[in-house]
């Protein structure tokens, strides 16, 4: 019945539009008769009747089915539309990557090695030297170990990728919103990333604690946030992994790098204690998350040797997390180094090994002023220094904000005190090689990574300034970057042909326009679309791996 009864009410409609259309029609009409001669308008009164009558109430019914059509029309349109919309985004977002990542695998005998290809339609990264990382867009879709174990597949957002200090993997999911911030914590279980902990606050931006280690990996320690209603009244909001929940009442975390608070990581290079402090400097212990050490220095630092770096009264020494003096607080400064320091006292500098022994006397003279124990962001102190091996390369002249030290001495210091002295104008690191350069005689010098001498590059028949150029190497290839210049890098010997060669026993990779060729026991075995010009190879434990564009190549041995 509410059927028909609809009906009814459709017909009552379009006769009452029929009966508007027609009365329409009728001022039409009457308006033609005034305006034209007798027997056009009874020929057109003729016409329209005619027409009226063939087509009776239809006229009216055309027009009510055309805008019904159009609208139909549009409806579809964005129905349409809509579904490719959403098409696009589960394929984009959504659609599983579970294609097989391993297209290629090899065996090169010559070399003892096997090779596989891992690719995928998205970028490809290896992290911590163990996990090839498959993401876009900060959506993690794969996580493989380098024999090509699939450990997580997936979608998941995210925003970093950790290792803790026990090589659990952790995957951060950092969310913004106003005067908020929430963290998610998913730690990988059984091919699962499972979420650990959520922790909200508000008006408290949570940065990761991180430890890094002498190799500059780092690892997830815990989350720490600052929180300020005045400068007077301030205090740090601290979580570990487990979610659980403490504050620094009265002071900021600080730890070992100059930037800090909002966005940026809390830094240490210690796996257990962290600096803090206002006025004063303590350590705080973040297994226990209580206080070690009051804030009762002027500064304290961690080094690479479980050991703290103190100053106090102007004074710095070295100590234990026990407050045990290691050395003596005696010196101007103490620059932290990989497996050793520069002391300073008196203007002069001298170098103190991993035991706190003295390798030299207080010999060597550096530009004075201000230390800054915190350097970032490209700055310097007045002074370099850089062991390998048992060598150790102190560079005493860098340019600072204040003033150029005008003494442009290298010393090349062996492990028994005794030294060289090589005249140098700025130096580079090239990987874990260094080049110094020599500007009166056009002349650059190079190191190995074992401090050993190389060769020197004579630039005395090219007409152009050492600061205007730099190196740049690409396997056993040495090249000037837009000069088109190219040496071998085993001899110096400069190179007609401009190609860019690596050799590894039976690997031979040659570097094209980015791509990389490569042949494996004389043969062509794959080709590697890469985002740099000169990717470089990367060693690992019993081999080694280069990352493409959305391909990671990896060579182990068998």
């Amino acid at each position: 019945m509410a059927r028909k009864k609809n009906t009814e009410v459709l017909e009552e409609k379009e006769t009452k539009k029929t009966k508007a259309s027609l009365k329409k029609e009728e001022e039409i009409k009457e308006e033609l008769r005034d305006e034209v001669k007798e027997e056009v308008k009874e020929e057109i009164v003729e016409d329209v009747k005619e027409e009226i009558l063939d087509g009776g109430s239809i006229m009216p019914k055309r027009k009510v089915s055309f805008w019904a059509e159009v609208k139909a029309l549009f409806i579809i349109l964005v129905i349409i539309g809509l579904i490719s919309l959403g098409g696009w985004y589960w394929y984009t977002h959504m659609s599983p990557r579970k294609s097989d990542p391993i297209i290629k695998q090899g065996e090169a005998e010559k070399l003892g090695y096997n090779y596989s290809v891992y690719s995928s339609k998205n970028k490809m990264e290896v992290k911590y030297g163990k996990y090839i990382v498959d993401a876009k867009d900060n959506v993690l879709y794969r996580l493989m170990d380098l024999n090509g174990n699939v450990l997580f597949e997936g979608e998941q957002d995210y925003s970093y990728i950790y290792l803790d200090i026990n090589n659990n993997l952790y995957v951060v999911k950092d969310e913004d919103a106003e005067n908020e911030n929430v963290v998610s914590l998913y730690k990988l279980e059984e091919s699962n990333l499972v979420k650990v902990i959520e922790m909200y606050e508000e008006e408290i931006y949570l940065s990761p604690i991180v430890y890094v280690d002498k190799e500059d990996n780092e690892y997830l320690l815990g989350f720490a946030g600052l929180e300020y209603t005045n400068m007077e009244d301030r205090s740090t909001v601290i979580y570990s992994l487990e979610g659980k929940k403490a504050e620094l009442e009265g002071y900021n975390l600080l730890g070992d790098t100059e930037i800090t608070g909002a966005g940026q990581e809390f830094i240490t290079h210690n796996k257990k204690y962290i600096s803090f402090g206002s006025e004063k400097e303590g350590l705080y212990n973040l297994d226990t998350q209580e206080v070690a050490i009051p804030a009762t220095y002027d500064h304290i630092y961690a080094t690479y040797n479980n050991s703290f770096v103190v100053v106090k009264n102007g004074k710095a020494g070295i100590i234990n997390e026990k407050q045990k003096k290691l050395t003596s607080l005696e010196y101007d400064f103490i620059d932290i180094n990989n497996g050793f320091y520069v002391v300073a006292k008196n203007k002069k500098l001298a170098i103190m090994d991993n035991n706190y022994k003295m390798v030299t006397d207080f010999v060597f003279a550096y530009q004075g002023g201000t230390y800054n124990y915190k350097l970032c962001c490209m700055e310097t102190n007045s002074f370099v220094a850089f062991k390998r091996g048992s060598k150790y390369l102190l560079i005493t002249n860098q340019e600072t904000t204040d003033v150029t030290f005008a003494k442009n001495e290298a010393y090349l210091i062996s492990s028994d005190g005794k030294y060289e002295t090589i005249k140098e104008d700025g130096y580079e690191l090239l990987d874990d090689d260094i080049y110094l350069l020599q500007k009166d005689e056009n002349k650059v010098k190079f190191y190995d990574k074992a401090l050993n001498y190389k060769f020197d590059i004579d630039l005395t028949s090219y007409d152009f300034d050492l600061d205007d150029i730099y190196f740049e190497k690409a396997g056993n290839t040495l090249f000037i970057p837009e000069k088109d210049i190219y040496y071998n890098y085993t001899s110096g010997e400069e190179l007609e042909k401009k190609e860019i060669i690596y050799e590894n026993m039976n690997v031979r990779l040659e570097y094209l326009d980015k791509k990389i060729n490569v042949k494996v026991d004389d043969k062509d075995v794959h080709t590697l679309v890469v985002d740099s010009q000169y990717p470089e190879i990367e060693y690992i434990d019993k081999g080694f791996y280069i990352v493409g564009a959305n391909e990671v190549m990896l060579f182990k041995e068998k």
